[in-house]
This record gives C-alpha cells, sequence and structure tokens, in this order.
C-alpha cells in the first residue's frame, strides 16, 4: 500500500516536532561526573592520550573517541557535546519508529516514537554512551528483521558489525543486544513452528557464524589495539576488575513491591508524596509487568501453533527478549537513569502486542484486560515525565545563557562551581596541571571531573574520576600523590560531596587518608566558593 503525500509530510512534520522537543533541555545543569568524565576522556584523547594507558576508566571507548571528533571538528565545548548527543537520540527515535513498523501500523508507530521522545527528552543526562549503544543495537535488530524477511545473509553480517561498534560504546549494550539476537534465531529455526525439512540445527549454526563473524570482525582490532597500546592486564583490570568493584559499592534498593500510596494527610501535599511514589513504583515495576505479559503470550503460542511466527511476532518478542534483559541495569543500581534502558524497549514491546492482541474487551480476555490496564499505568507515567520537559522549559529555555564559562557554551553549572573555575583560570598559566578532589578521599560517592574540562587545565593525574573502591585505596592514593608531586602542582580543588552520599557501599570509609593528609600537610586552603575549596601549595 502506498503512502499518500499529505501522511508523509505529517510524518516529516511530526519528526520536526521530536527534534524540538529533544532540543528544549540542551541548556539544564551541567552534570559535572558522568557528564563531566565524559567529555574530559575525549579531550584528552583529542591531544593524543591513549584510554587505560594515560587515564583510568572502567568503560570501553567508543563514547570517548566519538565526542573527540565531534570536538576536532566543531570546537571543544559542551554544547558541541550535547548536539551530538542530541542527534544520537534522535536517530533512537528514528530506529524506535522503523522498527515499530515492521511490527505494527504507521499511527501506532508514530505513538511508539512519541512515547520514547518523551522518555528521552525527560532524560537530563548527556553525553551518556548507552544512547548511541542502543541506537546502534536497534539498527542491528532491524538487520535481522530485514534477514528474517529476506533470508539475505549480509544482512545477518551488517547487523553483527552493528553489534560490534555498539559493544564499543557500552559492552553490556552489546551483549544484551546480541544475546536477544541469538535467543530469537534459535526459537525461530528450533522450535516446532519453525522446522521446514531442513536441518534447523545447521541452519541456526550457519546464522550465528555469520552474526558473530561480524561483531569480532569490529571487536576483535580495537581490543587488541588498545592492549597493544595499554596493556592487556591493564585493560582487564580497569573494564572488569575494576568496574565489578564499582557496581558492588554503587548498588541502590528498588522500590517495595507493595507501595505505600495512602496518603499520611488528604491534601494538596499528601496527594503529591503518594503521586510520586506511584510513579516510582510503576517506573520499576511496569516493563517487568509487560515482559511477563509478552513472555506467557508467546510462550503459550509457541507451544500450541503449528504454523511459523511472521516476521511481526519475531520482532516483538526479540523487543521483549532485549528489553527484559536491559533490567540488569535497573537491577544494579535503580534510578531514573538506570531504568531508561529497559523503558526504551517498552513502546515497542506494547504496541506489538496491542497491534496483535488488542485492547478491545469483546471477547472478554485475561490477557486483553492486563494489557488495557498496563497501558493507561504506562500513560500516567509518561505524563509525569513531560512535567520535566515542562520545568526544562521554564527553567533553562534553550535560548538563554547560563553561564560565563567559555567551554560551558551558556550550558547552566553550579554557581559555586562557576566561581571555582574562574578563580583557578585567573591564578593558572594554560597547560598547567591541577588536582580536583574530595574534602575526603576514604569515602566517595562523587566527584567533579567536569572541572578540569571547564577550566581547561590537565589533570595531574590518572585519576580524575575518582571512584569508591578505587580512590579509596591505599595503592592508588599514594599514586596520586607521586604525580602531584612529580608535576609539582600549585593549586588543587577540593569538592565537599556529602550532598551526594548514597545508602550503598560508597557511603563506607576505606580507613585510608594518605590523599587528606598528604593535601592538608602540604597545601592551605586560600578561598572557599560553596561547597568548593581552593588550596594552594606551601613554600618550599
Amino acid at each position: 500500500m502506498k503512502t499518500s503525500p499529505f501522511a508523509r509530510i505529517a510524518t516529516v512534520l511530526f519528526f520536526g516536532c521530536v527534534l524540538l522537543l529533544l532540543f528544549i533541555p540542551i541548556k539544564t545543569r551541567f552534570n559535572f561526573f558522568d557528564e563531566g568524565f565524559s567529555v574530559l576522556n575525549a579531550a584528552r584523547i583529542a591531544t593524543g592520550e591513549v584510554p587505560y594507558r594515560d587515564f583510568f576508566t572502567i568503560y570501553l571507548p567508543g563514547q570517548f573517541y566519538a565526542l573527540s571528533a565531534v570536538f576536532t571538528a566543531f570546537g571543544t565545548g559542551l554544547l558541541a557535546a550535547r548536539i551530538y548527543d542530541i542527534l544520537v537520540r534522535f536517530v533512537l527515535v528514528l530506529s524506535v519508529y522503523c522498527i515499530a513498523r515492521r511490527l505494527t501500523t504507521r499511527a501506532l508507530a508514530l505513538v511508539a516514537a512519541a512515547a520514547v521522545t518523551i522518555l528521552l527528552a525527560s532524560a537530563w543526562f548527556y553525553t551518556y554512551p548507552i544512547f548511541p549503544a542502543l541506537a546502534l543495537g536497534l539498527l542491528s535488530v532491524a538487520s535481522v528483521l530485514e534477514y528474517a524477511r529476506t533470508c539475505h545473509r549480509r544482512w545477518l553480517l551488517l547487523a553483527g558489525l552493528l553489534l560490534g561498534v555498539a559493544a564499543l560504546f557500552r559492552w553490556d549494550m552489546g551483549a544484551c543486544f546480541g544475546l536477544s539476537a541469538v535467543l530469537t534465531l534459535l526459537l525461530a529455526r528450533l522450535s516446532p513452528a519453525g522446522r521446514d525439512g531442513s536441518s534447523g540445527a545447521a541452519r541456526v549454526a550457519s546464522e550465528l557464524l555469520w552474526l558473530v563473524g561480524g561483531v569480532l570482525v569490529v571487536l576483535l582490532p580495537c581490543l587488541a589495539w588498545l592492549g597493544w597500546k595499554a596493556g592487556f592486564r591493564t585493560l582487564w583490570s580497569q573494564l572488569v576488575v575494576a568496574q565489578w568493584t564499582i557496581i558492588r559499592l554503587r548498588w541502590k534498593p528498588y522500590p517495595p513491591l507493595l507501595p505505600d500510596i495512602i496518603p499520611a494527610r488528604l491534601n494538596l501535599h499528601g496527594l503529591r508524596v503518594s503521586y510520586a511514589v506511584l510513579v516510582g513504583w510503576l517506573e520499576f515495576y511496569l516493563p517487568i509487568a509487560l515482559y511477563l505479559l509478552a513472555f506467557v503470550h508467546y510462550g503459550l503460542a509457541l507451544a500450541r501453533r503449528r504454523t511459523r511466527f511472521s516476521t511481526q511476532q519475531w520482532g516483538t518478542l526479540a523487543m521483549a527478549l532485549v528489553g527484559a534483559l536491559m533490567l540488569n541495569q535497573a537491577l544494579n543500581r535503580y534510578d531514573h537513569l538506570h531504568v531508561l534502558s529497559t523503558w526504551l524497549f517498552v513502546p515497542l514491546v506494547a504496541v506489538g502486542l496491542i497491534h496483535e492482541i488488542g485492547l478491545d474487551l469483546r471477547p472478554l480476555a485475561i490477557k486483553r484486560c492486563f494489557l488495557l490496564l498496563w497501558t493507561a499505568l504506562g500513560a500516567l507515567y509518561l505524563y509525569s515525565l513531560l512535567g520535566e520537559v515542562h520545568s526544562a522549559l521554564a527553567k533553562y529555555p534553550p535560548w538563554g545563557c547560563y553561564s560565563s564559562v567559555e567551554r560551558a557554551g551558556c550550558v547552566s553549572l553550579w554557581w559555586d562551581e562557576e566561581e571555582a573555575v574562574h578563580f583557578i583560570r585567573t591564578h593558572t598559566v594554560a597547560g598547567e596541571p591541577i588536582y580536583v578532589g574530595n574534602r575526603q578521599h576514604d569515602v566517595i560517592s562523587i566527584s567533579d571531573s567536569g572541572f578540569y574540562f571547564l577550566a581547561d587545565r590537565p589533570s595531574a593525574t590518572q585519576y580524575h574520576e575518582l571512584e569508591p573502591g578505587i580512590t579509596t585505596t591505599e595503592a592508588v592514593q599514594r599514586t596520586i600523590v607521586e604525580e602531584i608531586e612529580a608535576r609539582q602542582v600549585r593549586w588543587i580543588v577540593l569538592m565537599d560531596g556529602s550532598d551526594y552520599a548514597e545508602p550503598n557501599g560508597s557511603g563506607v570509609s576505606s580507613g585510608v587518608y594518605v590523599l587528606d593528609e598528604f593535601i592538608r600537610s602540604r597545601f592551605a586552603q586560600v578561598a572557599e566558593f560553596g561547597n568548593y575549596q581552593v588550596w594552594a601549595r606551601l613554600g618550599p
């Protein structure tokens, strides 16, 4: 069926509105930790440094090299990094729409794209490597679906190449998409409904060879190069050992299974508190409920049907599988950001099920009732996120300027951070190394990696990203002390991170005070701006 000119124009206008909505929060406040180390790592790479060898990081470097290319082409600044991030999110929305069109109708595909746009626009968190990883992963899913339609193996090879690149941004995202693709292929070829007279096991082995081959073509040379440059032991230490150490310490509790949504007082404040509790509960448990429904529905269908599944059904099941695997993010560290990765697949699974099961309660069916209730609660959750978009427009309209720091590009900064940056820039020369740490190094929840980037001053140490279980150890603190002394650092900035303390292992003191004692013996505080102190080296 051909698309009418009116439908094409309407679709173009829709995606124009999507882009505008994604641009609304572009000037929201700088996230000096996660966003900070992303842009700083990219800036360090742009000067010729190599990750793992020249600076510590627990992530694969795809995002850092992408941002470094952006800085090289368009100048080093937060605004350039955020425009890149928004364009990545836009590609993510387009990918969702393209996949949804294969699963359902144009109208429902637009609904899925609109829902994902709201989710992304409400996430005031930029340069997060998960977004390009998700976009590449979805493109790999689209390639697998194209293979299911055409049976041309080149689509499987392309899917593998895309998975390999996605893994360079976030290896866990690449693993989730890859495992989902493998499980879907296994179910499709080895289930009773998928056999066609040829050897199912032989066919799936051939398909997996093409898929895995594409992944290895990308990953092996990149990891070999990084291992050659930084050392394979260093690579293992930072990407595996250090990452696992940090994940264990940063775990956060989940919402209770039965939420307490009865207001303590029947007034406006009590109702708002109950609403916030309900939204937090929906955020964590609604995706789980939807994926369970999908697995029950398709599990029963696979057990009962003798005919093949359609491409639409396999696509919806694949989305449910990868969405469920993405729950690993929220299970390791529950908050809005880490539950977002699984929520981005919820609209795809929802529209696929709605298209197949329907919301019509005639005839009455448990699955339809459950899906209708879920759709209503999902709409309530998305409505709550629109408040975040409205807040961004009210507090930080994108046409305003909220900082005088050149590299910030008018992006909003904390006032005390901005004042401390100006102080350091006026008391140092270009290229002079500084150290930015915490007032306590035995307990670390967060640190200001972005300070180096904003001040345009290099870090005196490879450990600009301070992490619990890493910087809190004696060995790393002694290394930092040695690097500060070797580079004869004159200025140190210390941030009070107590406001960001979390109820987990990051809040437990390691009992190591080597770095704190060194700073207090060799430096003296000369200025204070809110949570920031500036310390100068004492004379000989």
